[in-house]
């Protein structure tokens, strides 16, 4: 028996309520021969489907020959498959239909689960999906920071899941935080939401929310409560600020002239304030107000973290250590990091353009979490056991105890990876073998023939993957575009592709030409409903975008 099978690796971004509320699925494949009729979960747990050609266990993403018999099958009164006396029964149920291609279409829908797969059989087809150990909301949304209730992102600011009002930025460039009752956005103004606010969305200008500025325009990139809840330090993109309870005084502590270096806070230190600008790390000492100058690094500090009686900063290259009177030391290599939160007492959890990461304290092991995802820096964030993480394309939401589960399986990706090289390499060597064979054998004149030409495509040097050929594949996969597809087509790890595409970024280009087929099927008067098929654009989020 021969299978097709169709590959998709775009997320599909429901989640599989019936069997875990914290999973989403990732369609995995689509097998279309033989014709499959529905599919049943058996007592044992585990998964068939009647055929054309009979009745199938499925074995995770393989097919093994289990009865000769063709039809609509059920389960016994031992709960294995039998077939359906009845014949076709039209399931009704349709529960999962928006996981599938044309999800409005009205069709039959059988589904089940092993625990690591989700099956979907419809329309003669059996969808296979990986049921991933994160949750994966918000797509096509570029999340810049996050806190408790209140997520920002470039398309607005949501309370809770529902955007907030006129009254609320439409973008924010600085954090989100929350602390006590009140929130705080930090833009280019600073947005203090009161309890009633954060609880109902209710929006009352100098009631339930205020807009504090400084007379210059200035960026606000951190606000942080003093240990004496007397006032506030705040951070902006070349100063720290101390401002009062009631935002009525601020004073000037620090200010630097660096550019695109925004002050930085790391606050969980009671007695020491660390903040950084630029490349340099400073101190402000609560109880005595002085500021002191601590290190300077070799690249600008992005992020950092105070840890028993350790500072840790994240830089674009990587993660490094400070421990007070000793030198600064790199602990580890992070290409593009940009944001640090704490995980336990010995793991840290970093984020960068290529994927997010967890390190070990303890052993100094780097392990990836998650591969070849752009996340925004500003957008990781900690709440209980969960890490949430805002990407270009969405939000990750991640359960600590699900972190060795994820690591496991990048690196059982990797092994297959390294293994799958090693296959090629042997197949390789056994393939000149058998050419040199036919070269010395004059008995096999075609065959020796045949094998010059073989030997003459050997010598063809591969085809260069060019930006070109990159923006063609994203023009003609828009809906699905991101950087796990395009490495995945070209047989490319991450950085490789942000080489070619540089200066661009590859989420930058893909967010580009869907706003250019947005604007032509605008022009050419297509529904709200083809342009988001094609374009891979939320309906509702097309119809806020003026373009």
């Amino acid at each position: 028996m021969r299978n097709t099978f169709i590959y998709f690796i775009f997320f599909l971004v429901s989640s599989v309520s019936g069997f875990s509320q914290s999973k989403d699925t990732l369609l995995n494949m689509v097998l279309s021969k033989p014709f499959f009729y529905n599919l049943i979960e058996g007592k044992n747990s585990k998964i068939y489907a009647g055929t054309s050609k009979g009745v199938f266990e499925i074995d995770g993403t393989s097919l093994r020959p289990y009865d000769d018999r063709v039809g609509y099958i059920i389960n016994n009164d031992k709960g294995l498959p039998d077939i359906d006396p009845d014949g076709l029964r039209y399931y009704k149920e349709k529960k999962y239909l928006h996981l599938l291609p044309y999800p409005e279409m009205d069709r039959e829908e059988y589904h089940a689960s092993d625990g690591n797969f989700f099956y979907i059989c419809s329309g003669g087809r059996i969808y296979i999906f990986d049921l991933l150990a994160y949750r994966y909301s918000y797509p096509n949304h570029s999340f810049r920071t996050i806190s408790k209730d209140i997520l920002g992102s470039y398309s607005g600011v949501y309370l809770r899941g529902k955007r907030m009002g006129n009254a609320i930025p439409h973008y924010v460039d600085g954090y989100i935080r929350q602390y006590g009752d009140r929130a705080f956005i930090c833009n280019y103004e600073l947005t203090i939401l009161e309890k009633e606010a954060i609880e109902t969305g209710k929006l009352d200008s100098g009631s339930t929310f205020i807009q504090y500025q400084l007379p210059e325009k200035t960026l606000y990139n951190d606000i942080f409560p003093s240990p004496s809840s007397k006032y506030y330090y705040v951070a902006t993109a070349n100063k720290l600020l101390r401002l009062n309870y009631s935002f009525t005084q601020d004073s000037v502590l620090f200010s630097h002239k660096a550019k695109d270096a925004p002050v930085g806070l790391i606050p969980e230190n009671p007695y020491i304030l660390y903040f950084f600008a630029d490349k340099k790390l400073f101190a402000l000492d609560h109880l005595s107000g002085k500021i002191g100058y601590v290190l300077k690094t070799d690249m600008p500090i992005l992020a950092g973290l105070y840890h028993e009686h350790q500072v840790y900063l994240v830089t674009a290259s990587g993660l490094y250590r400070y421990n007070s009177g000793q030198q600064l030391e790199k602990i580890a290599d992070i290409k593009r990091a940009h944001s640090i939160v704490q995980l336990s007492g010995s793991e840290l959890v970093i984020t960068s353009d290529n994927g997010l990461f967890l390190f070990n304290l303890a052993s100094r092991m780097l392990s990836a979490v998650i591969e070849g995802v752009e996340f925004n820096r500003r957008a990781l964030h900690r709440e209980g056991d969960l890490i949430y993480a805002g990407s270009i394309n969405g939000l990750y939401t991640i359960n600590a105890k699900d972190f060795p589960m994820l690591i496991e399986k990048n690196k059982l990706t990797q092994d297959f990876s390294a293994n799958s090289n090693n296959t090629k390499l042997l197949l390789a060597v056994v393939s000149i073998a058998l050419v040199v064979i036919g070269l010395i054998s004059y008995v096999f004149r075609r065959k020796i023939l045949e094998a010059n030409k073989i030997i003459e495509v050997l010598q063809v040097p591969k085809e260069a993957i060019t930006r070109a050929k990159i923006e063609d594949y994203i023009l003609n996969n828009l809906s699905s575009a991101s950087v796990k597809t395009i490495t995945d087509k070209f047989n490319m790890n991450a950085p490789q592709v942000y080489a070619i595409l540089k200066p661009d970024r590859p989420g930058t280009i893909i967010q580009k030409l869907r706003i250019e087929t947005l604007k032509k099927m605008r022009s050419e008067e297509k529904s709200i409903d083809e342009i988001s098929e094609a374009t891979g654009l939320s309906v509702s989020y097309l119809k806020r975008l003026k373009v």
